[in-house]
């Protein structure tokens, strides 16, 4: 007896209403969630400026962290958009080397 596999995904009526994209009307609403939650807490007598601060340096922190990783992701559309890297182009680094493959 020939068992027939199906693939169960999302139709694309439904992959419209589920996005988890990141529109501005999203970051809009956890923008006035984040403020009224330290209003509140504010209003509650908690000290919300030592907070502040640690996620001002919390986000300088990450910025200087992914500096490098954006610098290298501008680095390699430049090289793919420039044609600079070519099927076939020879490659070396570090001691290693090879030859272009063809994206596809």
């Amino acid at each position: 007896m020939h068992r027939s596999t199906r693939l169960v995904g999302r139709s694309s009526t439904h992959s419209s209403r589920s996005c988890r994209c990141l529109t501005p009307f999203r970051v809009a609403t956890w923008a006035i969630v984040v403020c009224g939650l330290l209003l509140g807490a504010s209003a509650a007598g908690v000290q919300v400026a030592p907070l502040l601060m640690v996620t001002g340096w919390g986000s300088v922190l990450a910025g200087l962290a992914s500096q490098q990783l954006l610098a290298n992701a501008v680095s390699g559309v430049q090289m793919v958009g420039g044609s600079m890297l070519y099927t076939g182009a020879a490659l070396l680094r570090h001691g290693a080397h090879g030859h272009a493959p063809r994206a596809e």
